[in-house]
């Protein structure tokens, strides 16, 4: 090996040619000659830097440094003669010098525009720990995977023409920068298949190409792939084979026993697929889903798709994805089968761009369908070791070796313990999950001590099941194993945290796993359990969040149930999360939608409480939490929850205690209501206000009125009915204090008002609603207030007033960070600038907001609509419907503090 060859600190410039098959095939008679003279000039520069060369694959170089300044001269001395090389016409003539370009086009466009061929290359440094080896007949490879494959990553992310930087580079460079280079902050992007984001630079000069589009990564392509916490190790063909199979066909199933890692290769296949995706990879996870008829609901969530009033949700899914090319990933199929393969089939025939990679633990079984079946890592002969060095050739070793080295900062694969960590991957059958387990104790125990205790645990097993697959044996007897290594303490609260469908918290935890006459310290427990990789911690919202990987949740929960204290579990569950419901749908909770952790955060867990509670289990409980959940769930628009959920609830109601059961009934009949069932919503309400005038609660019979007068806007007649009950509600809520059902009463009585066209009397209720959230101090219910007396405005075509009202709305939420609010108000400005003589604006308002608001799964409603509407229709007049549509697609492109600024104002910020 030469002895000035990089090795240790290495800085890496990965480079290929964009659109290299295109060229090939589209000039197949210059292609080598053009090839050819690529290689020269990058040659030329990277031997003027001292660089090494150490690998070329078609037309990409792979060239390590021992610099990250020669890296980067090179790069750039490199870039510069590809721009001035004249690359030749049609008819093939290299070699003339061309004038520099100052933006970036596509090969295509060039050739297009000049006639000429278009050689653009792309470039990726990086600096970090490698090691160089040589390979015999001169040959020289480099071990440092995830270096390498950061830098692979940061190339390909780069347009032709392109010098990206990692941040590890840019911080070696940025004090010493060559003369007349700078580097340009490209901010935070999520790369392709790494577990965290990536600072990126890109390297400035006057003689270069400067202007690129965004850079196509994870940040900037539409998706809702999560975050992977750890690096995809190895399976490069079976990617590549997955990514062939969905480029064919329109539905694959990747099949596989439970841990064998069917939901990382469908995200890290549809993270390298997202190129081929402008309308979205899209990742759906089935495993919390209890009731096959929530299938529909999961992929509607996944996609941000808002359900409409009086139609399928089914329907609304279809058209939504009917003209958008887009990929689903729909994971965890095998206990909903039925009901993915009718969501399935139901897609995929109305929607003809759309694909699906599905995940199962056996095929759909559906005509069209092609199965892969996910195998097991490739591991070693452990009865002939290969060489030391050749051991990273196989993925078990270097998936072992990568999750160890997480666990203890020090470990790595030697002469010592190759053999030993070479048993246990062959032990484990190269089971991704058991792999990492067993990896993950290395903390703890020597690769020596894993692979007897894994020997030994394997013979016990080995006669306990004749019909089971070996590879299935061997998945228990790492679980089997890992439990057995546990506390007592720990074991129980491991049974225990299996109750929880998408995660919990700390305080769902200690609340949940302690039962009568238990010692135990849950925060401690959790924390070795985090450390054991048992339980996985991620971040939401700026708190620790907690979950279980799937096949460790159905492990530990059998634990459970042999344990038989799962019922008792359950109802404590159950209990924990009607009480979470209830305070947050009590009056007291108002200031900044609290409501929105339990649903987005809680969704699961409240879903498998109700499914188990109303099985008959704890029926109060579920009524409790139903009650609850109906108007959560009005109040983010999920109806087809409020109303599935509730119905499931009054079915019991006969068995419920008076108040419970008005609350079912009150909860009902809203959920009727806005399903538009006019005819049952009334007598559920008026059932449910008996039932409280009753007791003597003096606050729900208000809060009941509240949603009998909404009951009224399909009905002219109704409307002195409906003022009637508005004015009780409202002096109930008065007499007894209840700020926010007074507020309530304020605003429906604005709303029945506008549905009825008195809107004299709306705005009346409307600067009634404002004065009292003045006076309380509360500025979400000011801002609600000002946006609603904006819209009354409009209507009046006083679109001055209109504009200053939804202004004030806009800058009171956007104090508060209330994203939904802050989009849904920047329609009411749009409205108000559109009509007053600025109409582009308004137009990009339009979009940004329909954009945003179908990003956060919300919409506005059609009155709302309706007032907005003339502002729309004089700017759309006033520029042409061409130009509105432009503007309008500008304005979805647009962030949401742009749009707001844009609202503001320059001169209102």
């Amino acid at each position: 090996m030469p002895s000035d060859l990089p090795s240790g600190t290495v800085t890496f410039l990965f480079t290929d040619i964009e659109g290299s098959t295109r060229l090939a095939q589209e000039h197949r008679d210059q292609w080598e000659s053009l090839r050819a003279r690529h290689h020269e000039i990058l040659h030329e520069a990277v031997r003027a830097h001292d660089g090494h060369v150490f690998e070329i694959v078609g037309d990409a170089f792979c060239v390590a440094f021992h610099t990250a300044a020669q890296a980067l001269e090179a790069a750039v001395d490199a870039q510069k003669a590809l721009q001035r090389e004249a690359w030749g016409d049609a008819g093939g003539h290299p070699g003339r010098t061309a004038s520099p370009a100052k933006s970036w086009s596509s090969p295509r466009d060039d050739m297009s525009r000049r006639g000429d061929i278009s050689i653009k290359v792309r470039m990726g440094i990086h600096t970090g720990a490698a090691q160089a080896a040589h390979e015999g007949a001169g040959a020289v490879r480099y071990t440092g995977y995830l270096t390498l494959v950061l830098v692979q990553r940061v190339m390909s992310t780069a347009y032709g023409g392109q010098v990206l930087l990692s941040n590890s580079t840019a911080e070696l460079l940025l004090r010493d920068l060559p003369s007349g280079v700078t580097l340009r902050d490209m901010k935070e992007h999520r790369l392709k298949g790494l577990p965290e984001p990536e600072r990126l630079w890109q390297v400035t000069t006057a003689d270069l190409l400067q202007d690129f589009p965004a850079l196509k990564t994870l940040t900037t392509v539409p998706n809702n792939l999560p975050l992977q916490l750890s690096s995809f190790i190895g399976r490069e063909k079976e990617i590549a084979e997955i990514k062939s199979l969905v480029a064919a066909n329109r539905l694959v199933t990747l099949t596989g026993s439970g841990g064998v890692g069917k939901t990382r290769h469908a995200l890290q296949a549809g993270t390298e697929l997202l190129d081929d995706f402008p309308d979205g990879v899209w990742f759906v996870d089935l495993a919390p889903v209890s009731d096959p008829a929530l299938v529909p609901h999961a992929v509607a969530s996944a996609l941000n798709v808002r359900e409409e009033l009086g139609r399928p949700l089914m329907t609304t899914l279809q058209e939504f994805l009917e003209a958008r090319n887009a990929l689903l990933l729909l994971d965890n199929c095998e206990h909903l089968l039925e009901a993915c393969v009718q969501t399935v089939e139901a897609l995929l025939r109305s929607c003809p761009a759309l694909k699906i990679l599905a995940g199962s633990r056996e095929a759909l079984g559906m005509t069209g369908e092609m199965a892969f079946r996910v195998a097991s890592l490739s591991v070693p002969d452990a009865k002939r070791l290969p060489p030391l060095e050749h051991l990273a050739d196989y993925d078990a070793v270097r998936l072992f070796a990568e999750r160890a080295a997480a666990s203890r900062g020090q470990f790595q694969v030697g002469p010592g313990n190759a053999e030993a960590v070479v048993q246990v991957c062959a032990r484990l059958d190269g089971i991704p999950l058991a792999i990492e387990l067993a990896a993950a104790r290395v903390n703890a125990f020597s690769p020596e001590q894993i692979a007897a205790r894994l020997d030994d645990r394997f013979k016990i097993l080995a006669g306990k099941s004749g019909t089971a697959l070996a590879r299935h044996q061997t998945l228990r007897a790492v679980l089997d194993w890992s439990y057995s290594l546990l506390s007592r303490e720990e074991q129980v609260v491991l049974q225990r945290l299996s109750i929880f469908a998408g995660g919990w918290t700390l305080e769902a935890a200690e609340s949940v796993c302690v039962l009568d006459g238990d010692d135990l310290n849950i925060m401690d427990a959790l924390a070795r359990l985090v450390d054991k990789s048992l339980v996985q911690m991620t971040e939401a919202g700026g708190r620790p969040r907690y979950r279980l990987l799937e096949t460790t949740r159905q492990y530990a929960h059998g634990q459970a149930t042999a344990a038989g204290d799962g019922d008792a579990v359950r109802a404590r569950h159950a209990e924990y999360f009607a009480e979470l419901a209830e305070r947050v749908e009590s009056e007291d909770v108002r200031e900044g939608f609290v409501a929105t952790l339990s649903v987005t955060g809680e969704q699961d867990n409240i879903l498998t409480a109700l499914e188990w509670a109303l099985s008959g289990q704890a029926v109060e409980t579920g009524a409790r939490l139903a009650a609850a959940m109906g108007h959560i769930w009005d109040w983010h628009a999920l109806f087809a929850l409020q109303a599935h959920w509730t119905r499931r609830a009054r079915s019991h109601r006969q068995a419920l205690p008076p108040e419970v059961k008005a609350r079912v009934l009150a909860a009902s009949a809203r959920a009727e209501a806005i399903q538009n069932n006019m005819a049952e919503a009334r007598p559920l309400g008026l059932e449910a206000l008996a039932i409280f005038r009753e007791l003597g609660n003096a606050y729900w019979v208000g809060r009941t009125l509240v949603d009998l007068v909404d009951t009224t806007v399909d009905s002219a007649t109704e409307y002195a009915q409906a003022k009637a009950w508005q004015a009780e509600a409202l002096a109930i809520a008065r007499e007894g204090g209840h700020s926010r059902l007074e507020h309530m009463a304020l605003v429906v009585l604005g709303e029945v008002a506008r549905a009825a066209g008195d809107y004299a009397t709306a705005k009346t209720a409307y600067e009634d609603t404002l004065r009292h959230a003045v006076q309380l101090g509360d500025s979400l219910m000011e801002s609600i207030a000002c946006y609603d007396l904006s819209l009354v405005h409009a209507h009046g075509k006083d679109y001055a007033p209109a504009l200053d009202y939804a202004r004030r709305a806009m800058q009171l939420t956007t104090r508060q960070q209330q994203d939904v609010q802050s989009a849904y108000f920047l329609t009411g400005i749009a409205g108000a600038i559109g009509a007053l003589g600025q109409p582009e604006n308004a137009a990009r308002l339009y979009g940004a907001s329909e954009s945003l608001l179908e990003g956060l799964g919300s919409g506005l409603q059609p009155i709302d609509l309706t007032d907005c509407e003339t502002g729309r229709l004089v700017a759309l007049a006033l520029i042409g419907s061409e130009k509105f549509e432009a503007l309008l697609a500008e304005g979805r492109t647009m962030t949401l503090e742009q749009a707001v600024a844009l609202a503001l104002g320059p001169d209102r910020t």
